[in-house]
């Protein structure tokens, strides 16, 4: 499910960059959507990101239920996902079916790829080494593409650095959760069949490591780097450390940690 939804992340903010298409109340006055869905509608329109992610996941939940209660209750929240976007007059039919087309696509692609890391060994390392290259391809696409600079009211309708920090963070995404679940199947095999206790203890170390990191990338890079590389940074790092190494540490430190809080209880 993870693959597939940083996998489409990566999908749509690639399509947003190449086509540029504009939302659809810029293209046509007579749609007004309400105030409260304008705050997220940011960015360019096509195709619909919510539409798409909401596809990549619920559909991977759809495809693995055991029960039809659950296969069916995902592939409704699906269509209601679809259809909202265009009720409320922040995406075009369009910008929901290539949406729903994309984030199929990326079904497929992260099932396609499943079975070949499972079928051919070091599989898994050569698809790696690809993704790497699509990423720098797609971080030099991005940072260097021209961006329409089209001004409604003396207004900017899409900020170029806005784009750019959305693109970075989704490429980020992208190869970061590949990397980090082949370090962590390789050297780690990170187990959740543990106590409630345990998985509390989990959920309160694992928020005290995001601090330091959210700290750093927000008001340490920004000054070192442009501010869509600094976002690209900033999300390597989160992911890098949720999906890798923070389960690195329970493996290596989780019975000492234990140990001490037990220690603790009794003094």
């Amino acid at each position: 499910m993870i693959t597939s939804y940083a996998f489409s992340l990566w999908l749509n903010q690639f399509l947003k960059a190449t086509f540029t298409i504009n939302r659809p109340w810029i293209r046509d006055s007579r749609i007004i959507p309400p105030e409260f869905a304008l705050k997220g509608a940011t960015g360019y329109s096509f195709p619909s990101n919510h539409t798409q992610t909401n596809m990549s996941i619920n559909g991977v939940l759809a495809l693995n239920a055991k029960k039809n209660g659950a296969r069916f209750t995902n592939i409704l929240i699906i269509a209601f996902v679809a259809f909202s976007r265009i009720f409320i007059g922040v995406h075009t039919p369009q910008d929901v079916l290539v949406g729903l087309l994309a984030g199929g696509v990326a079904i497929l692609i992260c099932l396609a790829y499943n079975r070949y890391i499972q079928r051919r060994k070091n599989g898994e390392l050569i698809l790696l080494i690809l993704f790497f290259l699509i990423t720098v391809a797609s971080i030099l696409y991005v940072e260097f593409k021209s961006y329409p600079m089209t001004y409604v009211n003396n207004e900017l309708l899409v900020d170029p650095i806005t784009m750019k920090k959305d693109s970075m963070r989704s490429i980020a995404v992208f190869f970061t959760s590949f990397l980090a679940f082949y370090l962590e199947g390789k050297y780690v095999n990170f187990t959740t069949k543990v106590d409630n206790k345990t998985k509390y203890i989990r959920i309160l170390f694992g928020l005290f490591g995001l601090v330091p990191i959210f700290l750093f990338s927000r008001f340490v890079l920004p000054i070192l780097l442009p501010i869509e590389i600094a976002r690209f940074w900033e999300t390597f790092m989160l992911v890098f450390f949720a999906v890798y190494f923070y389960p690195l540490l329970f493996t290596k430190y989780e019975e000492k940690w234990m140990n001490f809080f037990i220690s603790m209880k009794k003094n």
